[in-house]
């Protein structure tokens, strides 16, 4: 049996002066090495749930508990940070150092890391995320998805034991987003990293082993991509679009071409539709 990374239970928070809560009884659980989108439209109670697990605030109500014996208290806030690492929007306000290597540096000094070991960590993902030829380059010289591969190398010298993206691709230009699903994609493939991405890209959701759908606070739908983005009308209702060869795929159904797949991936799609030409 899967060791359970994360546990959520009957969380709810509430934001001082707010109406309604931001976070409904909310109770999921997190796999090891599982890489979990959770979707959901602005207002949904994603990013305050990312808060949440990296102890930035507290629930007013139920309990987090990383690897089945860390609750995430006050006094618990930087042992959790050892283990969860979190890479956020804009990755342009988390860097402190004058170049690339300067920067994932002042991270792992933090956490009291020897220098040679800090070295060694350094170079190892630099390499990872593809980034080892810009370690002297200042971190606002590089493009979107460079930076953000930059962040990701930082949260991942700490070794943690979860890596959480909140809204990590959504500033990006497509192929700033295509480099930074690639490199998660890598990290979860390759290094067996346990992921949870926090996004309202649906084409980045698609890659992930189990989506969570969020709606006002509440979780209201869970699974594997292919079983919860074919429910195009139930996505719909709550202001989420589901994947466009997805879309695609129904419209030509309705127009009596006979697919077999519901499609997620836009190569799926074509060799489909490739193979059904050729049969003509």
């Amino acid at each position: 049996m899967q060791k359970e990374i994360v546990k959520v239970n009957q969380v709810s928070y509430k934001y001082p002066n707010a109406h309604s809560n931001a976070l409904n009884d909310l109770t999921f659980s997190v796999y090891e090495e599982e890489w979990i989108a959770i979707v959901g439209r602005n207002g949904s109670g994603k990013s305050t749930l990312a808060k949440l697990l990296n102890g930035l605030i507290l629930p007013d109500e139920g309990e987090i508990v990383i690897q089945e014996e860390l609750r995430i208290q006050e006094d618990t806030v930087w042992d959790v940070r050892k283990l969860v690492a979190m890479v956020f929007q804009n990755p342009d306000n988390q860097f402190v150092g004058t170049t690339v290597i300067d920067d994932i540096a002042f991270g792992l000094e933090n956490h009291g890391i020897e220098k040679q070991e800090m070295d060694r960590r350094i170079a190892k993902v630099l390499k990872i995320v593809d980034m080892e030829k810009f370690t002297l380059h200042e971190p606002h010289s590089l493009s979107g998805g460079q930076k953000q591969r930059v962040a990701i190398a930082g949260a991942l010298a700490i070794q943690p034991s979860l890596l959480i993206l909140d809204e990590a691709t959504s500033m990006l230009d497509p192929i700033g987003r295509k480099e930074v699903i690639e490199t998660i994609r890598n990290l979860h493939k390759s290094l067996k990293m346990t992921v949870i991405s926090i996004t309202h890209d649906i084409e980045e959701a698609i890659h992930a082993d189990r989506v969570v759908v969020m709606h006002d606070g509440r979780l209201i739908q869970t699974g594997k991509p292919s079983d919860v983005f074919k429910r195009n009308n139930s996505l719909e209702e709550i202001g989420l679009a589901s994947p466009f060869t997805t879309q695609l795929a129904s419209k030509l159904l309705e127009k009596g071409i006979p697919l077999h797949d519901n499609h997620l991936m836009q190569e799926s799609l074509v060799n489909e539709l490739c193979t059904l030409l050729l049969k003509k």
